[in-house]
């Protein structure tokens, strides 16, 4: 029907990137301006909006704060910036935010809050054909288990999306067998005592996490991952990245340290150092991507399959990467937030019983 009368046709909305619809026709446009002299593109920003608008203006400010200026909602819903660049998910600036002073940690210490993330991964026979042609650690994605102190700065609102989690230790098991896999795992839960376990419940991890909260009971939560909650979880952990909420121990990035794992009778992997666990996971970051699918609402991203880690020639998977993302679970920080309320509780009646203490002893003079 617009062909028949040449009428106009109108696209608006907020491109995602160069390969949008609207992004291709706003390219089209522009060349039609600079033909003709007219304008055919009109954008507004939030800075323009917040001129007009007091109210949006504080608004937008607030969602910078919370999720950080380039964060991919701020970025496209709010100043119209495609963002083809973020094809290099965890940019050099994201990984140098996470990286901190403390230290990692090879034992728990007392009054700290600990989360178990874990990522679950399977378990396969390794063949000698296998091992010839890839190498051992080709084969399998890997088991990671995350270890955090989280904690609550001081003078910040009680709010989850406050939260700061501390990396202090990891695990990873790689083509470990199920009934040694949930051995070791359970022993380190009894050791750390954590107030809180996120499991990836999906796929293979649905038999694991469910010995877990038959075990453990309420301080466990079952995560089913979907395409659309990857996406979330994609976005959240950007956005705890960018504000500074994932920190990372002391680590050297630089000097690649290569696992001391041997082939041999056993075909499995174990590594708890830190220092190489810490490199894996910095290469890692380096090398997820982060694209559009077909439903823009949804975006696909991690290590792609087949990426080889150009420091060691493995095969570069992401499981640390998810195991650490994880802890952008909307329930993530359920049983964190009543570990703090109790605490809180406990410090009021401590101040209660010492005032009534004084008023006994000190009478009139108390204050």
């Amino acid at each position: 029907m617009a062909a028949s009368t040449n009428a106009v046709q109108v696209f608006y909305g907020t491109a995602w990137d160069d390969q949008t619809l609207l992004s291709r026709e706003m390219k089209l446009a522009q060349k039609e301006a600079d033909k003709d002299g007219r304008k055919h593109v009109f954008v507004t920003t939030a800075a323009e909006v917040g001129k007009e608008v007091p109210q949006y203006e504080t608004f937008v400010r607030s969602q910078i704060e919370l999720l950080g200026r380039e964060h991919p909602a701020v970025r496209t819903q709010f100043f119209c910036e495609e963002i083809t660049d973020l094809t290099s998910m965890f940019t050099p600036d994201r990984i140098n935010k996470m990286k901190c002073a403390h230290e990692p940690l090879y034992a728990p210490q007392n009054g700290q809050c600990y989360v178990f993330l874990i990522d679950v991964a399977g378990s396969d026979e390794i063949t000698p054909a296998s091992k010839k042609a890839n190498g051992f650690s080709d084969r399998r994605d890997a088991t990671v288990v995350t270890i955090c102190d989280v904690s609550l700065p001081e003078g910040k609102a009680y709010d989850p999306k406050n939260f700061v989690w501390k990396v202090v230790a990891r695990r990873l098991y790689r083509n470990v067998r199920a009934e040694m896999l949930e051995q070791r795992i359970c022993q380190d839960i009894e050791q750390w005592g954590p107030k809180h376990i996120i499991i990836d419940h999906s796929g293979l991890g649905a038999m694991l996490s469910d010995v877990l909260v038959t075990k453990y009971k309420s301080r466990v939560t079952p995560i089913d991952i979907t395409a659309a909650n990857k996406t979330k979880m994609a976005w959240d952990f950007l956005a705890m990245v960018d504000t500074g909420r994932w920190q990372e121990h002391k680590g050297d990035e630089i000097n690649v340290l290569k696992s001391s794992f041997k082939p041999g009778k056993e075909p499995y992997e174990i590594l708890k150092e830190p220092e190489l666990l810490q490199q894996m996971f910095y290469r890692e970051l380096r090398s997820c991507r982060i694209e559009p699918t077909g439903n823009q609402s949804n975006v696909r991203w991690g290590v792609k399959d087949g990426t080889r880690d150009h420091a060691t020639g493995r095969i570069l998977h992401d499981d640390l990467v998810m195991s650490a993302a994880l802890a952008v679970s909307e329930t993530s920080t359920l049983p964190i937030r009543n570990y703090i309320e109790d605490l809180t509780e406990h410090y009021e009646n401590l101040q209660k019983i010492y005032e009534r203490r004084m008023r006994r002893e000190m009478g009139p003079y108390w204050r």
